[in-house]
């Protein structure tokens, strides 16, 4: 288990972010199992509770900061975030799925985990949001790598919604990782499933690798499309609706 982590972050009245939420994991700071973050970088803050960043933690974290995601060439920020991600996913955890405040998933596998998402996929298909003949391509694409999900024994700490906005940049380098309402336990792999949903961009992955370790391709892009409807299922707004589905349609265009 690693040990305490503390973390130096500003403050600004009225344009806060906490990162573990009261429904997420509960466990006080000092006993967090938070992964610290590289280096010891320090900033001017008006309130702080002394000593490093990490890539969790309960305090705030103003707008201003997370807007500065952007500063960090996109090649180097991967590098990094693969560096932290690392660290993050050599965390064990027990069980799968949403983590409880014991840190304990909630489902027996993974498999009955990956499971639900289908469930989702038929949900999508009676709201309309998804055509039956796209729910059946997932569902052929899923089918092929079921034998996997069924097979998968090796929980690991995820962070579950990492995108940029959840990053911080502290002069240009990435310092931490915020947000971590959705933490569960799973697979590693549908870590970088979300991460290349969002960027569409297998560089991204490749130059991840280089500080990660080789990446399953295949399991990646299958994740990245069932993460994708997952979050239909949730969305109401309708601009919010055609975003995720021109996502979905884009990567059943474009495999691995």
């Amino acid at each position: 288990m690693l040990g305490p982590s503390r973390v130096l972050v500003e403050y600004k009245e009225g344009e806060v972010y906490h990162s573990f939420s009261k429904e997420g994991l509960k466990q006080d700071q000092d006993s967090s199992l938070g992964v610290q973050a590289m280096g010891k970088e320090r900033s001017s803050c008006s309130t702080s509770v002394s000593g490093e960043r990490t890539l969790f933690d309960r305090d705030v974290y103003s707008r201003k900061e997370r807007k500065k995601a952007s500063s960090c060439p996109k090649k180097h920020y991967y590098l990094q975030l693969a560096k932290y991600l690392k660290k993050m996913h050599s965390v064990k955890t027990k069980g799968f799925g949403i983590l409880d405040s014991s840190f304990t998933g909630s489902s027996q596998s993974w498999y009955k985990y990956v499971l639900g998402i289908l469930e989702d996929l038929k949900g999508c298909v009676q709201e309309k949001k998804l055509t039956p003949g796209e729910a059946r391509k997932i569902e052929s694409e899923f089918r092929i790598v079921k034998s996997y999900f069924k097979s998968y024994a090796t929980p690991r700490l995820l962070h579950g919604d990492i995108y940029r906005d959840n990053t911080m940049i502290f002069k240009g380098k990435l310092s931490g990782i915020i947000d971590a309402a959705d933490a569960f336990s799973g697979d590693p792999m549908y870590e970088f499933g979300i991460i290349y949903s969002e960027e569409f961009d297998w560089n991204v992955i490749s130059w991840m690798e280089q500080e990660y370790g080789s990446l399953n391709r295949h399991l990646i892009w299958v994740y990245a499309v069932l993460g994708s409807v997952w979050i239909l299922k949730l969305v109401d707004k309708p601009v919010m609706i055609r975003g995720v589905q021109r996502r979905i349609r884009d990567l059943l265009q474009k495999r691995f």
